[in-house]
């Protein structure tokens, strides 16, 4: 190789290469894949659906732990996590709405906009976690309400506080990853989540089941710090890739985030407005399921724990299923952003399609091989002949759960896909409507009479779980069809 010769290149010749690299390296995803394209879709959702895969195994892992450690803390798990879900679904709608902002800026190429979002988001992210404390401190109270035996009572209470006083990573969190998925790098969003699941599995399995010989687990305490752990950990990776990026940004766009806690009040507004609607769905559909899992949790501990698992099963389908509904909220706003509502059917419509061939798989492994999938929950050492009984009990009724799954599922993906597409866009009052009158009428009331006429049985109240979710699913197609949502916008062009 002549070195010489290299070393003597023309200075012109040298800039052009360095405009040439820095033209590739700015270039937009459309200038790699067409936009509206498959593969556009399958880049922005396959690592949010890795991601919220990630999550469906961290819990996964967490449950399958307790039930290691007891029947009891495992029993005592869902509805302790269900009524935290319901507590922390405001601020976490709100937060989850900052990718929808960020994307349509970032479709209308305004770099410091984005930045103050996510630093009015931080803020917002505080004010709840402050919240979050003091609502940890009610867990005693509504549990005693709830009503449920008195050995899982107590561990619903110890678990409800420690994961909602522990709120405020989990919503800082959701705040800066949608610095990255609303411009389409959910690549760092996969790897942090993945870190999450790393940090959760090592953390449960020292903190809830000890080491023999060394130090007791902390069963079902153990489970809700391991969890507040992992996420702590979690926002210091997405702080770091943040700071990377104020140093070096491959898009094009300048991020000072000099600035980032400079308050902006008419644009928090603007963000509590949208995001409230989208956690007030959250709020609504988790309520509901928190009194139906309630009504479950009165007819017995084989019952609750066969519904837990079935959950638990489904998730499998659904979580991953919402991390598309995700990257569709994301295009279909960098779309709107840049005012091309059609290339954004285009999308949603492909998307709907893989979601549902998605979940097909798993409704095939649901109907064949059920008692295979609900064995690692119900392993424990030296089981005697009474939990033998009881895991018995509980597959049996797992297995039939699981066929209510099957039967709604598309109607899922359908709730999943449309929502999150109108969503994007800026139409969010709508689906919290639904939501609300789906819960209330067709969800809570139902559950609430069958247990007032002592006719609440776990297939009833299935049968009221899957009537919902197919009325929710048709409706939220119903709207995408009337077009309104083209014609809205979250940003101030």
């Amino acid at each position: 190789m002549n070195t010489e010769h290299q070393s003597s290149a023309s200075p012109e010749k040298e800039s052009a290469g360095e405009e040439l690299a820095k033209q590739v390296e700015y270039a937009p995803r459309e200038a790699i894949h067409p936009a509206g394209s498959l593969m556009e879709l399958l880049v922005v959702a396959y690592p949010l659906m890795i991601s919220m895969g990630s999550e469906t195994v961290m819990q996964f892992t967490n449950r399958m732990y307790l039930s290691w450690y007891s029947k009891e803390a495992f029993a005592a798990a869902m509805p302790a996590g269900v009524f935290s879900w319901a507590a922390t679904s405001i601020p976490f709608g709100v937060a989850m709405y900052v990718n929808a902002f960020v994307a349509q800026y970032y479709g209308a190429r305004n770099g410091d906009k984005i930045v103050s979002v996510i630093g009015q988001g931080a803020y917002i992210a505080l004010f709840h976690g402050i919240i979050m404390v003091f609502l940890g401190l009610l867990a005693a109270p509504i549990f005693q309400f709830v009503g449920h035996e008195a050995r899982i009572q107590q561990l619903e209470i110890e678990y409800f506080s420690i994961i909602t006083a522990g709120s405020f990573p989990l919503i800082l969190m959701v705040t800066l990853q949608g610095f990255f998925s609303g411009r389409g790098h959910t690549q760092i969003v996969m790897y942090t989540n993945l870190s999450e699941l790393a940090f959760n599995v090592f953390f449960d399995y020292l903190l809830v089941l000890g080491i023999d010989g060394v130090y007791e687990g902390l069963g079902i305490r153990g489970a809700g710090y391991s969890t507040v752990i992992s996420r702590t950990l979690s926002c210091s990776i997405l702080i770091y890739f943040i700071w990377r990026t104020h140093h070096k940004s491959n898009d094009g766009l300048n991020y000072d985030f000099k600035n980032v806690l400079k308050l902006d009040m008419e644009l928090m507004s603007r963000m509590y407005k949208n995001g409230l609607s989208s956690g007030l769905q959250f709020f609504v559909d988790i309520a509901g399921f928190a009194v139906l899992i309630a009504v479950i949790g009165k007819l017995g501990e084989v019952s609750l724990t066969a519904t837990n698992l079935a959950f638990q099963l489904n998730s499998l389908a659904f979580i991953p299923a919402f991390g598309v509904g995700t990257a569709i909220s994301i295009l279909v706003g960098q779309r709107i952003g840049e005012r091309q509502p059609k290339l954004a059917r285009k999308t949603i419509q492909m998307a709907f399609y893989f979601t549902i061939v998605y979940m097909s798989c798993w409704c095939v492994c649901y109907l064949v091989i059920p008692q295979f999938m609900v064995l690692p929950f119900l392993m424990q050492k030296n089981a005697d002949a009474e939990y033998l009984v009881f895991t018995q009990q509980v597959s049996d009724q797992v297995t039939i759960l699981l066929r209510f799954v099957v039967i709604y599922s598309i109607f899922d993906g359908m709730a999943i896909i449309y929502s999150n597409a109108i969503r994007g866009a800026g139409d969010t009052r709508f689906p919290v409507f639904i939501s609300t009158f789906g819960s209330i009428f067709l969800l809570v009331i139902p559950a609430l009479l069958l247990d007032h006429y002592q006719l609440a049985t776990v297939l009833n109240l299935w049968c009221v779980i899957t009537v919902f979710i197919m009325f929710s699913g048709v409706a939220l197609y119903c709207r995408y069809l009337t077009g309104r949502w083209e014609k809205m916008s979250l940003i101030q062009h």
